[in-house]
């Protein structure tokens, strides 16, 4: 027989030497009466009681139905349905909101440095290293919140497309209740959003390859200001379009499923329009419309049209001139 017990600093109340049989010592820690010497010495109380039976070999462990009642003193506890509910059990609630705090200001870290690296030197630039070295952490802590150079990058998609989203809706507020004119605030606040954030407003719409499939939302929030915007307008001043049967078939065809997701999302919207009262080829329009506008912002961002005008707000001006009418596009 041996005998092992605490050798520690004296407690406030006695912890008796515990004679344990048949435990090796590379064994000792799963020995029951050590571990309860130990969780009683730290101030926890007694493990549960447990019972074991054998069979095939196999030792298979079960808890007791009761619970430890005796709890050392100086312990805070509560009763709850005959079962003892520690402090710390209580205040399980706050830890995980404090977890959830921390990893959102660690979030807000990462979009912000990334984002600056970003902006002064380019994508090229964002690595989890160079990350990880601005913030003060390792490399490997980043992939908790992240998932590589790609993961970072799409961070900052998602935070530029809430911002810009945000900064649309805005200025579609601001415009006033007539469809036309929020049109207008819309692409206007588009281009000169995306002047002030040339690098931002790149690396969210000039990307060489297709964004990941988790990054479409973001992507598409932005591009459903703009539908949403539009069907208000056709909803209640349809702008003048040609019959359907002058499109092409194949076009025709390919945008029936188009036309049916905007008018699903312009009902969601409040919008009141069905199917029948958008025609396919007011819905080849409003595609066309954008891919005009985004592309003319597109290209003063990126320089590409220095060599014609310098300022791109009249051209968008005559753009949407021809979509609203001249009174909303001239003001």
């Amino acid at each position: 027989m041996t005998y092992r017990g605490i050798a520690a600093e004296p407690l406030h109340w006695a912890v008796p030497l515990v004679p344990v049989t048949g435990c090796r010592t590379d064994r000792v820690r799963s020995c029951p009466s050590w571990r309860d010497a130990t969780r009683i010495a730290a101030g926890h109380g007694a493990m549960p009681a447990r019972s074991t039976s054998r069979a095939h070999g196999v030792v298979a462990v079960r808890r007791a139905s009761t619970v430890q009642a005796s709890l050392p003193p100086n312990r805070e506890s509560a009763k709850v349905g005959g079962t003892i509910v520690k402090a710390e059990q209580r205040t399980m609630s706050e830890v995980t909101g404090r977890r959830q705090q921390h990893r959102q200001e660690m979030l807000a870290d990462i979009v912000t440095t990334t984002r600056a690296l970003v902006v002064a030197d380019g994508p090229g630039a964002v690595t989890i290293a160079a990350v990880a070295s601005q913030i003060g952490v390792t490399p490997p802590a980043l992939y908790r919140y992240a998932d590589g150079r790609d993961g970072l990058l799409g961070l900052v998609r998602e935070a530029v497309a809430a911002e810009l989203t945000a900064e649309l809706l805005k200025a579609q507020s601001a415009s006033g209740a007539q469809p036309a004119a929020q049109v207008v605030a819309v692409c206007r606040q588009l281009r000169t959003w995306a002047l002030r954030h040339r690098p931002e407003f790149a690396l969210m719409f000039a990307s060489m390859s297709p964004l990941p499939t988790d990054q479409y939302p973001a992507a598409t929030r932005l591009a459903r200001v703009f539908e949403e915007a539009v069907m208000r307008l056709w909803a209640t001043q349809p702008f003048p379009v040609p019959a359907d049967d002058t499109l092409p078939p194949q076009l025709r065809t390919g945008l029936v499923g188009y036309r049916e997701r905007l008018v699903t999302r312009a009902v969601e919207a409040g919008i009141p329009i069905s199917v029948a009262d958008l025609s396919v080829a007011a819905t080849a329009a409003l595609l066309d419309y954008w891919m005009r506008v985004y592309g003319l912002i597109m290209m003063e961002v990126n320089g590409h049209l220095q060599h014609a005008i310098d300022d791109g707000q009249p051209l968008l001006d005559a753009l949407l001139s021809q979509l609203v009418g001249t009174s909303y596009a001239s003001q």
